[in-house]
């Protein structure tokens, strides 16, 4: 996966917005540094301000997943740089302990794979993700 990106960088977790979105420190080198928003390329996860009490928690237990995954840990950003959602967040892979994270939330079932549209939701899948999770 790491091919189709364009930008490697060493980063540094500021803050987890939610479960696929988190604001990270950018090494750029020639102690160069930013902070930016990057939103985790490829996934879904539910919303902290879903509809229902369930997808809420879920969207919890999913964002405390991503923080545990990336707090205290050397993180690398792997990003098209240009390619931003519409949001204006900048799409990105990251890595953490050698796994890509993006992948490993969607595997353990903490997202859903998001190619072209934002996939729908149900109540099981948040029933899943509050018993993996809870």
């Amino acid at each position: 996966m790491v091919d189709k990106y364009l930008y490697v960088y060493k980063s540094e977790l500021v803050r987890v917005i939610d479960g696929d979105t988190a604001i990270v420190t950018i090494d750029l080198g020639f102690d160069v540094k930013i902070t930016r928003t990057i939103r985790l390329a490829d996934i879904d996860t539910p919303e902290l301000k879903g509809e229902t009490e369930k997808e809420q928690q879920a969207a919890e237990i999913a964002r405390v997943k991503l923080f545990k995954e990336l707090a205290n840990k050397e993180i690398f950003l792997c990003s098209m740089k240009i390619k931003k959602d519409m949001y204006n967040r900048y799409l990105g892979v990251l890595y953490s302990d050698s796994y890509n994270i993006n992948e490993k939330l969607l595997e353990e079932g903490y997202a859903k794979e998001y190619k072209n549209c934002k996939p729908k939701w149900y109540e099981k899948d948040f029933d899943k993700i509050i018993q993996i999770g809870g």
